[in-house]
């Protein structure tokens, strides 16, 4: 073996071990998510940070676990989200089409905290877009959840949608408690909508009852109608119909009420 030729192979063999060095310390959890997280939240214009440790799996369908999550716009005490933890499951095809595919298996969350008011400022700084909805062929389950709004919140939601595909039907199943204005609302919920767009008709049904501290409302409820997601959420055509009754001390009063 001549001189130069030896030097060539401790080049290649020490780029080799370079390489083995570096994918063993990037596939260590404490260095893969960090990495994960910051592609995100460069794709979403936030600051996604994970304080626990994270976990991986490559066998089978590829899955990584975060805790203590947090995401905010740049330079924003408040954050968007925080999460204990968060699970996303995502196919190898996806991986290895870099982007091209927006398919995954399913995202967990257990206990997010969203705040509603840091969630409209950063989506009223997000430019426009005709990009499609991701796919999520085992859907979403969040357990333990909570909404903060002004003068109201939503505490102990849990939800499963069972999937969400552009222009397919999407049904969950959704339950916690409204809270607001003297009002306690606890709610258990089924809704269905046409497919997950502006427009889409929606259907509701469940079980829902207001609260004060002199009287209750329980109610079994349907709502039809149509969905618009221009600047909010307006419900057009909408026809209600619930069976309730009223309740007060030892009085009660059941009714039936239709609105159309």
């Amino acid at each position: 073996m001549t001189r130069r030729r030896g030097i060539a192979w401790l080049s290649v063999a020490a780029l080799l071990l370079a390489g083995a060095l570096s994918l063993r310390w990037l596939l260590q959890p404490e260095h893969l998510a960090p990495a994960i997280l910051d592609l995100a939240g460069d794709a979403l214009g936030l600051e996604i940070r994970a304080e626990g440790v994270g976990e991986y799996r490559l066998r089978g369908t590829p899955q990584l676990v975060v805790r203590q999550l947090t995401a905010r716009e740049p330079g924003a005490t408040r954050p968007l989200l925080l999460a204990e933890r968060v699970l996303i499951s995502v196919p190898w095809s996806t991986l290895r089409a870099r982007g091209r595919e927006r398919i995954a298996e399913r995202i967990e969350l257990d206990a997010p905290v969203l705040d509603m008011a840091a969630l409209q400022s950063w989506l009223a700084r997000r430019p426009p877009s005709d990009a499609p909805l991701p796919t999520l062929t085992r859907g979403i389950g969040i357990a333990d959840g909570q909404v903060l709004g002004a003068g109201w919140k939503i505490d102990g939601l849990h939800a499963q949608v069972q999937s969400l595909s552009p222009g397919q039907p999407l049904r969950m199943h959704l339950r916690g408690r409204y809270a607001g204005d003297g009002i306690s609302a606890p709610l258990d919920l089924h809704a269905t909508l046409t497919r997950p767009a502006s427009g889409a008709g929606v259907g509701v049904s469940g079980l829902l009852a207001l609260e004060t501290a002199a009287w209750r409302l329980p109610a079994r409820l349907t709502l039809s109608a149509k969905l618009q997601s221009g600047t909010g959420l307006v419900l057009q055509h909408a026809v209600l119909g619930a069976n309730a009754r009223y309740e007060s001390g030892e009085r009660q009063l059941p009714f039936a009420l239709g609105l159309a």
